[in-house]
């Protein structure tokens, strides 16, 4: 059974994509030259991932997705589990639940073979030509002409909003997110036009579930988009006298939104529930402050579409080119004239309208966060900026229409010069000028990166030398971030077998947890961090009370970050304060994860005893550095089992977060865990006591994986009756 479910977890949303390009067969055979020029377009873009050894630049996406994706191919390969649980993130966190993890996911499978940094400069490119097939096929029940819908896919995939999301904050999964978001608005428009509608609600709802997952933040300004386009749209057919078209319009709606749910619910049931927990962080914070969250002026919206105007996060990372603003003045120019798609251009302005009044901070943003809770948590940029620039897509669309037909004599069969332009400006300006020019590039080698950490490298080196006093690394913190972003990143952590345990443990963490480790790194206490389980701290300065450092020379650090791909010192200028030598504090010397109290015969603790209705909750977390470490410690991604030395007593601590979802046997027998430390697990077990095993397992599970098999099962249903139906009508032509 547990295989059945590894094996469902890991195929089944790429077998939904499948089915979803089966349903589109016909389309894909009547553009097949525009889809070969997007794959063109699409490699030229990023010729580095395929043919070097190089990937994405964005610094989250290396820092987090790197991470989560890692963990998966660990979980899968190794162990033969669903990666429901991250050890490698502070002191664990559920992995489905995170928003920025993508497991139950198309593609996702594609990490499983070769590099985790190939692998992800894979996917992204896989999304990029996805978002572009899609676009494209949207673009051809949007305009008459082939050329139209070109320029508008080529306009979706290769603005400056879609390409920077390679390179440059937020990250990455806003760009997987938005891939999916002309899928969705296809499978209404094919509902609307008559076409097989299981079909459809299967489309609309895996494109809504793969926008939830994979960027709940950006899926939630893009639902906003669609309601608004779904109600301009079935008002427009109203008019025209299409009665039924309300009844359709409702029903795809409900059903895909229903179906999005069900199948996404393995990832998004999660992320509910953590949501609850993690209350002061990224969720809890309502009208989100800094640049994420502030009010643009008139003039500031207007900047965002002037392609070479410097700034962040305005200007060149925004901006659908010159080209595509002249072609959108022209559209509505035609739309006044000639009445050349009135409708569609009324719509988007009304689209662009709305999003100003949202960016603007106005009473309607006001409104739908009082209204909405989880919407007023939702960082305002980058995910808003769609209501911008997605109108002026689609007027430059009409615009190149408008101008072909107009100069059908002119023009003559040469309407594609229109389209070659278009992607021309888009490939110097986001392909060649930004990222030899601008303050990001798009990929980078990440073999080269992954060697530059002396520092980790001694660290590795000296957990491996042999010395009984160094046998195990433990966890790594790093201390003043953001320089822990460099001093050990993810990425780099990872491949030396280390596991960082940042003082920032994430925007997403449980409120106990981040609590913890927050007055954890206020006065770096010896026996706290023994007690987590820590075995190194880094850092660039000396720490006072902290002795035992080891000093590691890093003289190239200020030449290499100087151009660096993620974090440029002129960007930041603060990070010039670098010195040239990392430090390492030994914290202790044999590091682990579970302390046991000692035996009765040996001094017991002076609070917290056993007959208390909680037995570890006066205990301070200095004081389990104390007990007795037990060393023999095993991990996976969803278990953790403990083997003990007798004699011991019956209290068994463990530097793990404290998390809905874990139980623990001691020998078999389940026994209750209560949190201890404050953030972290504590049990009370026989004397006798010689394995504890944990394991975990999200706490609705089963209902999540029967509520995602049954959306899987009407997916396959839909297409069997595509298929079949398809087949009966060639049979009766």
């Amino acid at each position: 059974m547990k295989t059945l479910q590894v094996v469902f977890f890991t195929a089944a949303p790429t077998v939904v994509l499948a089915l979803v390009l089966v349903s589109m067969r016909r389309q894909i055979l009547d553009n097949r030259r525009a889809i070969l020029f997007l794959a063109v377009a699409c490699a030229l873009f990023f010729h580095r991932i395929l043919f070097l050894p190089e990937t994405i630049s964005q610094s989250d996406a290396n820092l987090l997705q790197v991470q989560f994706f890692d963990v998966y191919r660990e979980a899968v390969r190794t162990h033969c589990e669903i990666p429901f649980w991250n050890p490698y993130q502070a002191t664990g966190l559920p992995n489905l639940a995170h928003p920025l993890s993508a497991m139950f996911y198309p593609l996702v499978p594609l990490f499983l073979v070769g590099s985790v940094f190939k692998a992800l400069g894979i996917f992204t490119l896989c999304h990029y030509f996805l978002a572009g097939v899609f676009a494209l096929f949207l673009g051809r029940r949007m305009f008459r002409t082939r050329q139209a819908a070109l320029v508008f896919a080529l306009l979706y995939v290769f603005n400056g909003w879609a390409v920077t999301r390679a390179a440059h904050q937020p990250a990455i999964e806003y760009l997987f997110a938005y891939a999916w978001l002309p899928l969705v608005v296809l499978g209404f428009e094919r509902a609307l036009d008559g076409r097989n509608l299981l079909s459809c609600v299967v489309s609309a709802g895996a494109g809504l579930a793969w926008m939830g997952i994979a960027c709940p933040n950006f899926f939630l300004f893009a639902a906003l988009l669609l309601a608004v386009a779904a109600a301009l749209k079935i008002g427009y057919l109203a008019a025209a006298g299409r009665k039924n078209a309300l009844a359709i319009g409702v029903f795809v709606i409900f059903s895909s939104a229903i179906t999005a749910w069900a199948f996404g619910a393995v990832e998004l049931v999660g992320a509910v529930e953590l949501s609850w927990l993690a209350t002061t962080g990224r969720f809890g914070e309502v009208f989100p402050a800094g640049w994420r969250g502030r009010a643009l002026s008139a003039w500031e919206m207007a900047r965002l579409y002037l392609p070479y105007t410097p700034g962040r996060p305005f200007g060149v990372y925004y901006s659908p080119g010159l080209l595509a603003l002249a072609a959108a003045g022209f559209a509505v120019y035609k739309a006044f004239r000639a009445r050349t798609h009135r409708a569609l251009c009324g719509g988007a302005v009304v689209i662009m309208l709305t999003g100003a009044a949202l960016l603007g901070k106005t009473f309607l943003y006001t409104l739908l966060g009082r209204a909405v809770g989880v919407f007023a948590r939702a960082s305002l940029i980058p995910a808003g900026l769609i209501f911008l620039f997605l109108p002026v897509i689609v007027l430059a669309a009409a615009g190149v229409e408008a101008l072909i037909e107009s100069r059908r004599q002119l023009l003559g069969r040469r309407g594609w010069i229109a389209a070659g332009l278009v992607f021309v400006e888009l490939f110097v300006v986001f392909g060649i000028v930004y990222p030899r020019w601008g303050r990001r590039k798009l990929t980078y080698d990440y073999q080269l990166e992954v060697r530059d950490f002396p520092h980790l490298d001694e660290a590795a080196r000296l957990a491996s030398s042999g010395d009984d006093s160094q046998d195990n690394t433990g966890r790594l913190i790093v201390h003043s971030p953001p320089e822990g972003q460099v001093l050990a990143p993810s990425y780099a952590v990872l491949a030396r077998g280390l596991s960082r345990l940042n003082l920032h443990p994430s925007a997403f963490a449980p409120d106990r947890l981040a609590e913890s480790i927050g007055e954890t790194g206020k006065d770096l206490s010896p026996e706290v961090l023994g007690a987590l389980g820590v075995g190194w701290l880094v850092s660039t300065e000396p720490l006072a009370g902290v002795q035992g450092a080891v000093e590691v020379p890093w003289p190239g650090v200020r030449d290499h970050y100087e151009n660096s791909l993620f974090h440029p010192l002129r960007n930041l200028p603060g990070w010039l304060a670098w010195d040239e030598t990392v430090r390492l504090y030994r914290v202790c010397p044999s590091p682990t994860l579970a302390h046991v109290e000692p035996a009765c015969d040996a001094p017991q603790p002076t609070t917290g005893t056993l007959g208390d209705s909680d037995p570890f909750g006066d205990v301070p977390l200095a004081e389990f550095d104390s007990w007795v470490p037990v060393t023999d410690v095993s991990q996976t991604t969803s278990t953790l089992t403990v083997n003990l030395v007798r004699p011991h007593g019956r209290r068994l601590f463990l530097a793990v977060t404290a998390y809905p979802g874990w139980q623990v046997f001691a020998d078999g027998a389940e026994m209750e865990w209560v949190p201890a430390g404050g953030a972290y697990m504590g049990v009370v077990i026989p004397e006798d006591t010689k394995r504890v095993e944990l394991r975990f397992e999200p706490t609705r599970w089963g209902t999540s994986l029967a509520a995602s098999v049954v959306a899987f099962l009407f997916a396959l249903a839909a297409a069997g009756l595509d298929l079949h139906s398809s087949k009966r009508a060639s049979h009766t032509g």
